[in-house]
């Protein structure tokens, strides 16, 4: 069984390739937020379409090491 710090690494890599893709329309960015203990991880998206102020979360993801 992997260890949480594999884990930690894995979706950190995974998520960061989803921050590469860009948007087809309108000025908007994708943001990786991770918890200073590494255990949560949030993909934002956020920027202007159209005028109009565009932010959402696109994963939550939590790493639960106790049992």
């Amino acid at each position: 069984m992997e260890t949480p710090t594999e884990y930690q690494s894995l979706l950190r890599k995974i998520l960061e390739k989803y921050t590469q893709i860009p948007y087809r329309y309108g000025d908007i960015t994708t943001t990786l937020i991770i918890s200073e203990d590494h255990n949560h991880f949030l993909l934002m998206d956020q920027g202007w379409e159209k005028g109009l102020r565009v932010h959402g979360c696109l994963f939550h993801g939590q790493i639960i090491t106790a049992y």
